[in-house]
């Protein structure tokens, strides 16, 4: 099922391109692809069929396979309508969770929009960049007419530059690199971040932690560290902590925050809503009070950040309305105004941060 789309995807289509001289003018079938691409019937039945995985096909043989089909012409008879005709009426959307909020409310986004079009919504979760590369080719192989990618593995370039090749409509998310092959919407995160962290600063707090998952881009992390120096306050790198992008890791990085109240923050800045929620959590099992011991700001504006206690201050942005629109203007074949969309970002102010910071007495107990 899953195949990883190597470095040299392009070199491997270069054989193929005489291809139809092989087969004249006759339809090809199963037996022309297994002879172009040097493997048995069954093995092509099987990587068309989206079994290679499962038998555990070399990956480098299922690209064969794939290129090898396309090159002839050649598609079983399950999905001929399909990939003749570019209609399937499905879309697909890959995706690495359905736990955080974020990924499921793309999700439902596009199936809102896909099924008012009469569209079916296929969901693939990809949790790593080989089941990624698995679900794009799946679309390449006719399961649907297009394709959402949420997160992207950035080995799979040469999967993208083969949905660009057979003009499927795709658009993937947080992408904005000069020559990424397919059309993406992101969210300007450094802006996110500085205006986030502004907010916490204007509000009187000095130790601003930020939680962030290992590897996140450095986006967010830009802008905390420009609304800190802006403000004359050094970065502590102690107050940067890196946890699982997961409710227990926030909660987590809580409890290791607010373990020395001598050192502890009082702000922090997450890298999502689903990590501010968390913290929320971790901040109460740590009998630490949101917001008047500690503020809280999060990102994305998801659903239930106005259903928190204390409901959440966060981030918002218009991303999933933006990327629906986009999909389906491809789609239509319409013109977009740019393959290139950053998304603007907004503070909502909630409950979380409560009112500027005041210098607090000690209780004097008799």
């Amino acid at each position: 099922m899953l195949i990883r789309v190597s470095g040299g995807g392009d070199a491997l289509l270069d054989p193929l391109a005489n291809a139809d001289d092989a087969v004249g003018r006759r339809a090809s079938t199963s037996e022309d692809v297994a002879r172009l691409a040097g493997v048995s019937r069954p093995t092509v039945s099987l990587v068309l069929s989206g079994r290679g995985d499962r038998i555990r096909v070399a990956a480098a043989t299922q690209q064969r396979v794939f290129s090898a089909a396309e090159a002839l012409g050649y598609v079983p008879n399950f999905a001929a309508r399909s990939l003749r005709t570019r209609r399937s009426r499905v879309i697909t959307v890959i995706a690495p969770s359905l736990e955080n909020p974020f990924f499921a409310e793309v999700i439902g986004a596009v199936k809102d929009a896909a099924t008012a079009r009469k569209y079916s919504t296929n969901v693939v979760i990809a949790r790593n960049g080989r089941e990624e590369a698995s679900a794009i080719a799946h679309v390449l192989a006719g399961s649907a007419d297009a394709v959402v990618i949420a997160t992207h593995f950035a080995g799979n370039l040469d999967a993208l530059r083969q949905l660009a090749k057979r003009r499927i409509p795709s658009v993937v998310l947080q992408q904005v690199g000069a020559g990424f092959p397919i059309p993406s919407v992101a969210v300007d995160l450094e802006m996110g971040g500085y205006v986030a962290t502004r907010h916490l600063i204007g509000l009187g707090h000095r130790r601003i932690a930020h939680v962030t998952p290992p590897g996140a881009g450095a986006g967010r992390r830009d802008g905390y560290l420009r609304a800190l120096r802006e403000a004359d306050i050094a970065p502590d790198p102690a107050l940067i902590v890196e946890t699982p992008n997961t409710l227990a890791g926030g909660s987590e990085a809580a409890s290791a925050l607010l373990a020395k109240p001598a050192t502890a923050p009082t702000a922090v800045f997450a890298y999502n809503d689903q990590l501010a929620f968390g913290l929320l959590h971790g901040a109460r099992r740590s009998a630490i009070r949101v917001p008047d011991d500690l503020a809280v700001v999060g990102f994305d504006n998801t659903v239930s950040a106005a259903f928190s206690n204390p409901e959440l201050t966060t981030v918002a942005h218009e991303r999933n309305r933006l990327t629906v629109e986009m999909l389906f203007a491809l789609l239509d074949g319409a013109a977009v105004a740019s393959l290139r969309q950053v998304v603007p970002v907004a503070l909502v102010v909630r409950e979380s941060c409560g009112t500027p910071r005041t210098e607090r007495v000690p209780i004097q107990i008799a």
